[in-house]
């Protein structure tokens, strides 16, 4: 895989913006930067906020299909001498963790579509990399139960574009296209989700 990086610490020659409506019905907005085969992707503070879009609290300790969950780590923890006011708390917390882990984990699936579709709508650290003929395109998007917090897709093969990948940076036509293709991905993703939402908790979202 060849792994596209910045190495310019600014760019601001040129500013292209591309919105678009998707079927759920929130903008995506994003941008991309270009100053002649030097790339820059978004400004610093911009990665840092994407960043942010794809963590989460109730996710991080709720455990999946194959990792515990934080609090069932927590209770099983055993010291070599308990004592009765240590077995208490202990009794107290089991009590409050299994009345309310059923919401916990509803709570959980709630972060994980509000942050896929706060994804959708700030589509801006786009990144690029070419794997033999295919160019793909990757962008920050948390998904339960992936080590990556991004999503990665197929735009096109290399044969039909500039062999140089730097380049389709600053291609307003192929950004579009890799943009729209990663939206259409995600918003895959989301719709299952709150499908799989409603029929487990039976709630209507508008």
């Amino acid at each position: 895989m060849t792994r596209i990086k910045n190495k310019s610490k600014g760019c601001t020659t040129r500013h292209s913006q591309i919105n678009k409506t998707n079927p759920l019905g929130f903008r995506a907005q994003g941008k991309f930067l270009t100053s002649g085969n030097q790339i820059c992707l978004a400004k610093q503070k911009n990665m840092g906020r994407v960043n942010k879009l794809v963590n989460g609290v109730f996710v991080d300790i709720v455990g999946t299909d194959n990792e515990r969950s934080s609090y069932d780590i927590f209770m099983d923890l055993e010291s070599k001498n308990k004592s009765k006011g240590l077995n208490g708390f202990l009794k107290e917390y089991k009590k409050i963790i299994t009345e309310n882990k059923t919401m916990f984990e509803q709570l959980a699936r709630l972060e994980e579509i509000i942050m896929q579709m706060r994804s959708v709508e700030n589509v801006d650290d786009i990144k690029l990399s070419l794997v033999r003929e295919y160019i793909y395109a990757r962008c920050s998007f948390f998904r339960t139960g992936k080590t990556s917090k991004d999503i990665r897709v197929i735009v096109d093969n290399i044969e039909f574009w500039d062999n140089d990948v730097d380049k389709l940076f600053g291609n307003e036509k192929f950004m579009e296209k890799a943009k729209n293709k990663l939206i259409t991905a995600m918003t895959a993703e989301i719709e299952s989700n709150i499908e799989t939402y409603k029929s487990l908790y039976n709630e209507e979202t508008n």
